[in-house]
């Protein structure tokens, strides 16, 4: 059987995602996600409306385009170290590397629909590790559904405080304190 091979992406297109990814950032450190609209991000690409709209439905889809390799790292890195899969070292060491956006979008003034996003990444994980005898009754899986949901909501907490605060702590000993939270109630 013959192996499909993938189409190289065109250089404009690549071209204008970039364009559309540089200016997005740039205008999430300045303003804020939430602030940020799709006019300014396409002004600031210097790209038309069709060219916004021909590669993302909307700012939220360019988002989470940027999320990708985080997110990708963060739902499949299985680290020894962390008995739910999420590799919080990775997680506390990408914010830290990329310090002044990860603040932008995930400190208090970062939107909802990150945070929100994060937390429920976890969340999955979490219930993902919890769920590991599937002969569970439904009483035992609402408890790890309330469970998994704390549990990422303090998880999302530290790092949101964490860069409130202007990283006061290393990435190590934020992923030590997130790991030993998640083993005392997994």
């Amino acid at each position: 059987m013959k192996k499909k091979t993938q189409k190289p992406v065109d250089r404009r297109i690549q071209k204008s995602k970039k364009y559309l990814s540089d200016a997005f950032k740039a205008l999430i450190l300045e303003k804020g996600y939430e602030a940020v609209t799709v006019q300014e991000i396409i002004d600031r690409a210097n790209v038309g409306r069709s060219t916004f709209y021909a590669h993302f439905e909307s700012k939220e889809q360019l988002l989470f385009s940027l999320l990708g390799t985080m997110n990708e790292n963060l739902l499949g890195t299985m680290n020894e170290k962390s008995k739910d899969g999420i590799d919080f070292e990775m997680l506390f060491n990408h914010c830290a590397d990329n310090f002044q956006i990860a603040k932008a979008m995930l400190g208090k003034k970062g939107g909802d629909l990150i945070i929100g996003h994060i937390r429920d990444v976890m969340s999955l994980k979490i219930a993902k590790d919890l769920k590991r005898d599937s002969s569970k009754s439904k009483s035992e899986q609402l408890k790890i559904y309330f469970t998994s949901e704390a549990l990422s909501a303090a998880l999302v907490s530290y790092l949101t405080n964490w860069l409130d605060e202007d990283m006061p702590y290393s990435s190590e000993e934020m992923s030590a304190k997130c790991n030993e939270l998640v083993e005392k109630f997994t």
